[in-house]
């Protein structure tokens, strides 16, 4: 009697046995294919550089212990290219605006309030408003991402020689045509004069 019970428990214990390994076959899946990363799955539209554009924002350069901030209103159409510096309290302290004429030359006049100063380029009179010189050319390509990579500090090389780390962050997509970043750090080598700005309002003209 007791060998047979032994026989009818073994059974059922290859029994059970059976049907657990079953139902674990049943409930395994093969492993799934890697997910491709969140940058490629998304292709974001290749940013395109407008030539005319309208940015508002809040500049700070600093050169040593000097720290100049300004709020800047910046235009740009094809006949005429106007920088506006106001005072962080509202006030204005200075108009560049660059003309292009008929023939194709260019006059760029400075209004500081008290007298105007001529110029034939805007660089060469940004030292005069902001106590350095800066090729406003490129960062407004900077404002753009041209040849930059988001939150990345990148190599850039200016016409005058110098060279400027410059970081571009929360690029801003528009229309599927154009981006800009809400924000733009750069520093000189050496390290004695940086720059930032932050970009309230851009869109293109």
């Amino acid at each position: 009697m007791k060998s047979r019970l032994a026989r009818l428990t073994k059974h059922k214990f290859w029994a059970v046995l059976f049907v657990l390994c079953a139902l674990s076959a049943c409930t395994s899946f093969p492993p799934s294919p890697s997910l491709p990363s969140l940058a490629n799955a998304i292709a974001l539209p290749k940013a395109k550089e407008a030539p005319y554009f309208a940015l508002s924002g809040r500049l700070s350069i600093r050169q040593n212990d000097r720290l100049d901030s300004v709020k800047i209103v910046w235009t740009k159409d094809p006949h005429e290219e106007r920088l506006k510096f106001f005072s962080p309290f509202g006030s204005q302290l200075a108009e560049l605006t660059k003309t292009i004429r008929d023939d194709g030359r260019s006059e760029v006049v400075l209004n500081s309030g008290s007298q105007l100063t001529r110029a034939d380029s805007i660089d060469a009179l940004t030292e005069s408003v902001l106590g350095v010189a800066l090729e406003v050319d490129q960062i407004a390509r900077w404002v753009q991402g041209i040849d930059l990579v988001e939150n990345q500090g990148q190599d850039i090389r200016l016409h005058d020689g110098s060279v400027w780390q410059v970081t571009a962050e929360r690029f801003q997509y528009l229309q599927n045509l154009y981006r800009y970043a809400a924000r733009i750090s750069a520093v000189k080598s050496g390290g004695d004069i940086s720059l930032k700005l932050v970009v309230d309002e851009w869109r293109a003209q």
